[in-house]
């Protein structure tokens, strides 16, 4: 058989050399397409204007834009969204569009763009939590509409309320900024990149040999973003360092506070007590140990001894006595057994445990404690009304005048006939907090159909909520819309009142007041199960507290 050998053309040659060449300068182009396209988003951002024409402000003028209305157009929504962070979607591109056009590749495209979504949107959020001029045209914050939805979802989640902590927020947000972007741009790691572009000469070998020494590349040092990350992460361990120090010195302070107040607040017989007892622990903490060899559990009665000055003085005296052995030795001896009596007498003395019984004996204030006894002790008073807040007086601007209630009354017929609600607004009953509308329906009305109308009356009516019920025993159908500024209600003029002072109630209690303005006074003697109820900030505190000062008040 003939073995049929395909020599290798020219042309075979020519192909194999083309195609590297073709696709360098395609990645070249696309680099030239995304940097001039990054160039032009600059420009258009860098001359956006809000008065020129986009999406949402149409206008007869011609675009300031340079970039003629299409870049108006695009950096409107550029800015809407993500406000000064437009500038962070703009600088990875550009660095991309540099690297392409120097014939590098971009490894991991997929991480970069992650990388690159995500540190655009922090930058906005950056942006959101610096505080706004008033030379901002656009009514969101600096970080467009996406800067403050991530910080509103991020206050939400960490439950900041107040704006001088929002800081520290924007402070993480930048952080993150920094590394995805430093991410995403390969900040600090071209050297390895530019290898990945050397002669084919020595392709391999000398990467082999780059890492052979100590299996590592040469070019492994710590970038940008591990710089960003470590200062981001030393600044916080520091911040919360300071902060539980600062939490720890408060809470040691309340705590002082609050023992100078227990004993600001003691009966004099417990002052002297424990006056005592500090004056008593001084010695016991500066005394020599007893020579005798008694064991420091029985330390109670060592103060006592070490006071009496009569018992130690004999000691120092006896070698004066020494000269007249004869008469002295006696003496001495007969000192020795006063000495030794009062040593066999010092554990059993009754008279010493005196001292120390009235503390144990004490602890117990039964008199104090007693509230029947302050009750009837002729120096003790119940409360005044002049403890409590006074209620000021109305501004005539917080009134709401017959006028503006004729008008909202003539408004809610036409709401209600609207919704094919036929009838009549009887009365208008302001209060403090809601104002009842009184509707006489037509004929033929239902009570449900009106009362499922709640939220579009509410809607209509441009008011938070409204409550829609009948009103019992008449044919009228009661609709409370609440009230511009709400009238707080004072307890003291609760308590003032006539009603509360003149009423046969034994266990009064002062609620509130109702829609016309006037005390709630129940009487806790009828309600044996009372329980309160609420949703969190509803009011139960309060109600509870209102309770319990009704009652002092009450019982004077």
């Amino acid at each position: 058989m003939r073995s049929l050998r395909r020599s290798a053309s020219p042309y075979d040659t020519f192909i194999d050399s083309f195609r590297p060449f073709m696709a360098k300068r395609m990645t070249e182009l696309g680099g030239l397409v995304l940097f001039a396209g990054a160039t032009a988003l600059t420009v258009a951002l860098a001359t956006w204007s809000i008065d020129d024409p986009s999406l949402n402000h149409a206008t007869d003028h011609a675009a300031h834009n340079v970039l003629g209305t299409g870049g108006a157009v695009v950096s409107d929504l550029a800015m809407q969204l993500l406000g000064l962070g437009s500038l962070a979607f703009v600088l990875p591109p550009a660095l991309w569009g540099v690297q392409l056009m120097r014939s590098r590749d971009l490894p991991r495209g997929g991480l970069r763009l992650t990388l690159w979504i995500m540190g655009f949107f922090a930058a906005s959020a950056v942006a959101s939590a610096l505080p706004s001029t008033a030379r901002w045209p656009l009514p969101t914050g600096l970080g467009g509409v996406a800067g403050d939805a991530l910080m509103q979802g991020a206050r939400t989640m960490v439950g900041i309320v107040a704006s001088p902590l929002t800081g520290l927020i924007g402070f993480v947000f930048a952080g993150i900024a920094i590394l995805c972007l430093t991410g995403a741009c390969r900040i600090g790691e071209g050297i390895e990149e530019e290898d990945a572009y050397a002669p084919p000469v020595q392709p391999t070998r000398n990467r082999a040999v780059s890492t052979s020494h100590d299996g590592r590349y040469e070019d492994d040092e710590p970038s940008l973003g591990i710089v960003s990350l470590g200062t981001m992460a030393q600044v916080l361990m520091g911040g919360r360092a300071a902060l539980a120090a600062r939490i720890a010195d408060w809470r040691a302070e309340r705590a002082a506070s609050a023992t100078a107040l227990a004993y600001a607040g003691a009966s004099p017989a417990l002052a002297a007590k424990r006056a005592f007892a500090a004056e008593d622990d001084a010695p016991w903490a500066t005394q020599a140990p007893d020579p005798r060899g008694i064991p420091a559990g029985d330390g109670r009665r060592e103060p006592v001894f070490d006071t009496d000055p009569a018992e130690p003085a004999p000691r120092p005296a006896s070698p004066q006595r020494r000269p007249a052995p004869v008469v002295h030795d006696d003496e001495i001896d007969e000192s020795a057994a006063s000495v030794d009596d009062t040593d066999r007498q010092e554990p059993v003395l009754p008279p010493v445990r005196s001292r120390v019984a009235p503390p144990v004996q004490t602890p117990s204030p039964a008199a104090p404690r007693r509230a029947p006894a302050a009750l009837d002790s002729e120096n003790y008073r119940l409360p005044a009304l002049e403890l409590l807040a006074e209620a000021p007086r109305p501004l005539p601007s917080a009134q709401v005048s017959s006028e503006a209630l004729e008008q909202n009354a003539t408004l809610l017929e036409a709401t209600l006939s609207d919704f094919g609600v036929r009838g009549d607004i009887l009365a208008v009953r302001p209060g403090p907090v809601v104002t009842l509308y009184e509707l006489e329906p037509a004929p033929g009305t239902k009570s449900s159909r009106v009362i499922s109308l709640a939220d579009d009356i509410a809607r209509s009516m441009s008011a938070v909520s409204a409550r829609v019920a009948v009103v019992p025993g008449r044919n009228a159908i009661g609709i409370e819309l609440p009230n511009a500024r709400r009238e707080t209600v004072y307890l003291r003029e609760l308590l003032a009142s006539t009603d509360f002072a003149e009423t046969k109630q034994s266990l009064a209690l002062c609620l509130g007041k109702n829609i016309g303005g006037e005390p709630i006074i129940a009487d806790l003697a009828r309600m044996p199960h009372l329980l309160v109820a609420g949703t969190t900030g509803s009011g139960k505190s309060v109600a509870i507290n209102t309770m319990i000062l009704s009652l002092l008040y009450r019982m004077k």
